[in-house]
């Protein structure tokens, strides 16, 4: 049976009862009959739910979340966690699919820090610039000059950008020959430049002297790596600088009524997956979904050619394990009476009944925000112990998960 009718027919299960005989009448097209390895397992799902313990798959379904990570441990080493994007992006340019990678990176300018979108040509290229940023970048801009060139990239955006790039394509149709391949990040807010200059000084360092900003995270913890012109490297606590982040300090305006999270515009959309189970990994794992076919071709080539190992996890798995934050995250109701109360404009939205923690959560943030756009509130802000910015970061996570 055809690779679509597997998938029409995993579609369906919510009907099957799982009846022993159909087990052997209907062979490879049942979806329980197949699952991996004859057991019941949690990694059981549609075809293409490949697994670690190396049991046969076909072509991974569209919309729907895998768990997985690069098997080249020099990748996992540059990436900030299961190193998926960074095997797209070599894969598609030694296979030559396109001639470069749209990346984005952190360095300084005029003695300010600023993000930066340019042309990664190789593998070495994009291992100099795998990791995360949490910055806004302009990614936008990058792909408008793409225009005039003959160069087909594929290009590595947040959420929101992929969905810009996608209409930008439907204005200048002659940006279809180089938008090769949009990889969507996950995203829950990106800052602006001005958070790593306070930052930075904040911990004694000059933003003039910053060449790269590298961002990884690990099970437990994470490390933000910050290179210097002179080569030596000074190393940051993630957690110490995802408070202020967390916090709402210089949120990036665009996301303070942002509810695309996943990337849905994109190719192939990338995340972190932060689950026990996948926190006892030895090898920490990005979790994907293959939104269209040529997205779902390449994450086939890259099984078949063992650049990467994956297993079904499930979009409807994934939304209920997250469905507190994700509730949070959408809700525009209690953002827009938050926002009221905090003395922030954003774009006009009916007010309705909302979780009353919620718009307390969303209240502080605003909070943190307004003042970090000010010169006297980013002086009061950072002047702040590291452990009262803890403290009020855990308070409007904390909100935000009930």
């Amino acid at each position: 049976m055809s690779s679509s009718a597997d998938v029409s027919i995993w579609a369906t299960r919510r009907f099957c009862l799982a009846w022993p005989p159909c087990w052997y009448s209907c062979s490879d097209c049942c979806a329980i009959r197949s699952r991996p390895c004859g057991e019941n397992s949690m990694n059981e799902g549609p075809p293409g739910a490949s697994n670690a313990r190396g049991c046969d798959a076909d072509a991974p379904a569209l919309g729907e979340l895998y768990c997985g990570y690069a098997n080249d441990a020099e990748i996992r080493a540059h990436a900030s966690s299961g190193g998926i994007v960074s095997s797209i992006l070599t894969d598609v340019l030694e296979t030559g699919v396109v001639d470069a990678a749209l990346v984005s990176w952190i360095a300084s300018e005029n003695g300010h820090i600023r993000a930066v979108s340019g042309l990664a040509d190789n593998r070495k290229d994009v291992l100099a610039e795998a990791g995360s940023t949490y910055i806004y970048t302009p990614v936008i801009e990058a792909v408008r000059e793409l225009e005039n060139t003959d160069r087909r990239v594929a290009v590595v955006a947040l959420p929101c950008q992929a969905r810009s790039i996608r209409k930008l394509i439907e204005k200048r149709p002659n940006l279809r020959r180089n938008v090769v391949l949009i990889i969507g990040l996950f995203c829950r807010g990106a800052v602006g430049p001005e958070f790593y200059d306070d930052l930075f000084r904040k911990k004694g360092i000059n933003p003039g002297e910053v060449q790269r900003v590298k961002v990884t995270r690990g099970h437990v913890g994470g490390e933000v790596r910050v290179i210097l012109h002179d080569g030596r490297i000074v190393p940051l606590s993630f957690f110490g600088m995802n408070a202020y982040r967390t916090a709402g300090f210089h949120a990036h305006p665009g996301c303070l009524h942002c509810t695309e999270h996943l990337a849905e515009a994109a190719d192939i959309s990338v995340g972190d997956i932060f689950t026990p189970e996948y926190e006892r990994r030895e090898i920490k794992h990005s979790c994907f979904i293959p939104r269209t076919e040529a997205g779902r071709a390449i994450v086939q080539r890259l099984a078949e050619s063992g650049r990467i190992a994956f297993e079904f996890f499930g979009a409807q798995r994934y939304r209920q394990t997250f469905r507190k934050i994700e509730a949070f995250s959408n809700s525009i109701a209690s953002r827009t009476l938050a926002a009221k109360l905090a003395g922030v404009r954003l774009p006009p939205h009916p007010l309705r009944f909302c979780h009353p923690l919620h718009v307390l959560s969303w209240t502080l943030f605003f909070l943190f925000y307004r003042l970090s756009r000010t010169p006297w509130g980013r002086r009061m802000l950072y002047a702040l112990p590291p452990i009262a910015v803890k403290g009020a970061a855990i308070l409007v996570k904390g909100l935000s998960k009930t």
